[in-house]
C-alpha cells in the first residue's frame, strides 16, 4: 500500500513537469544513470509500469529505465556507461520518472 502511495506521489510531480528538453545540468531532482528513456506512452515504458499498476500511456512523461543514481560530488567509482538523466518526477525502483537527459560535462 505504501509503495502504490508513493509511486502516486511521484507520478504528481512527474505530471507538472514540463516537456522534456536535453539539459546541461540538473538543479532539481536526482542524477541518475539509465540504460534509456522511453516517453511513458512506449511499450516499454508501459509494460514496466504496469507492473507497479501505473498506466501512464497518452502522456508525454519521459521515462528512465533501468536507473541508479550517481553520486555528483565524485566521490567513489560511479561512472555512466549508458545515458546521464535528471530524473525530476523522483524514481520508484530502477524506474526513473520526469527524466531529463544531461550532458556528461554537467557532472
Amino acid at each position: 500500500m505504501f509503495a502504490r502511495l508513493s509511486v502516486v506521489a511521484l507520478l504528481a510531480a512527474a505530471l507538472a513537469i514540463a516537456a522534456p528538453q536535453t539539459s546541461t545540468s540538473c538543479n532539481s531532482g536526482s542524477t541518475q544513470c539509465c540504460n534509456s528513456i522511453q516517453p511513458a506512452s512506449s511499450q516499454q515504458a508501459a509494460d514496466l509500469l504496469s507492473l507497479i499498476g501505473v498506466n501512464l500511456q497518452g502522456l508525454n512523461i519521459p521515462i528512465g529505465i533501468d536507473c541508479t543514481p550517481i553520486n555528483v560530488l565524485g566521490i567513489g567509482s560511479n561512472s555512466c556507461q549508458q545515458q546521464v538523466a535528471c530524473c525530476q518526477g523522483g524514481t520508484s525502483g530502477t524506474i526513473g520518472l520526469g527524466c531529463v537527459p544531461i550532458g556528461i560535462a554537467a557532472l
